[in-house]
């Protein structure tokens, strides 16, 4: 379980904050401002903090739960919110806002996998997100890599089966284990997760901004990982810019592929470069 289940923090993201991060982005070239916590739908301001960002022609999107979607689904709808990326609870409630769903998957549930996409197909998500489980969880080796190689074989059997039908997998996240036998087996004795190959472009398209500290990073991984303390800087206008995080991008860049030990396939296909945020900026 994730380290804010239990938080007891106090801090809430308002207007202020968000006047003054669009303030900081006016010049940049932020397309997607996405909100994640936490758990953003405690907010009551996040309708008018949606409808903030909607005014400088900016696309919005959050990370919830979900368990709150019933109640707040019609302010959403009516604040014009473009995506909501689910955890828990999946709903419908909201037909005019893009949904996807994002699954931690581990030694606990792949044997599931099918049985959700099948469910995710009858629900009409249009993106699913698949994060290979932490490999420093205590849950991670309750079950041999060939047990779950073999799971995993039998829903890419089952995706392969269904063709263009059901929901978009981000990313290499059918291949969560790794993309061949060599990388399944060195991820495995390396206690890793996949990276992009060669160098990690991400860090030149993210910023990751944790307002209640002011500091801003260039990937959403990197933050909650041990170690990361001299991956940020404190929040400026530069820091939204080309030449904002400079050393920290270079660094990132080169040696993350081989340090980086949290990765996840949606940010494995945006350092590879290989979704195409052109025609798509909610393709992440």
């Amino acid at each position: 379980m994730c380290s804010f289940a239990n938080s007891s923090d106090s801090y809430r993201f308002g207007l202020a904050e968000i006047q003054r991060l669009l303030s900081w982005i006016r010049d940049s070239d932020i397309r997607v401002v996405r909100f994640t916590g936490g758990e953003p739908l405690m907010l009551l301001e996040l309708p008018c903090i949606v409808r903030e960002v909607k005014r400088t022609g900016r696309l919005t999107s959050i990370i919830t739960n979900g368990w709150a979607l019933p109640e707040r689904a019609n302010d959403l709808v009516e604040a014009e919110l473009d995506q909501i990326i689910v955890l828990r609870r999946i709903s419908t409630l909201c037909p005019a806002i893009r949904l996807r769903v994002n699954t931690v998957v581990g030694p606990h549930n792949i044997r599931q996998l099918p049985a959700m996409l099948e469910l995710l197909s009858d629900l009409r998500i249009e993106q699913w997100s698949l994060i290979p489980i932490k490999r420093d969880d205590r849950g991670f080796a309750a079950r041999s890599l060939d047990e779950q190689l073999v799971a995993l074989r039998v829903f890419q059997k089952a995706l392969a089966a269904r063709g263009n039908i059901g929901p978009k997998i981000i990313g290499p996240g059918a291949e969560l284990l790794g993309r061949s036998s060599t990388e399944q087996e060195a991820l495995w004795a390396t206690g890793r997760n996949m990276t992009p190959n060669g160098v990690c472009n991400l860090v030149d398209i993210v910023r990751y901004y944790t307002p209640k500290d002011g500091l801003v990073y260039p990937c959403n991984c990197v933050p909650h990982r041990e170690g990361q303390s001299k991956t940020s800087e404190v929040a400026t206008p530069r820091s939204f810019s080309e030449q904002g995080l400079v050393e920290v991008r270079d660094w990132l860049k080169q040696y993350g592929p081989t340090t980086c030990t949290g990765c996840e396939p949606a940010n494995v296909a945006l350092g590879e470069e290989s979704l195409d945020l052109d025609g798509d900026p909610l393709a992440y």
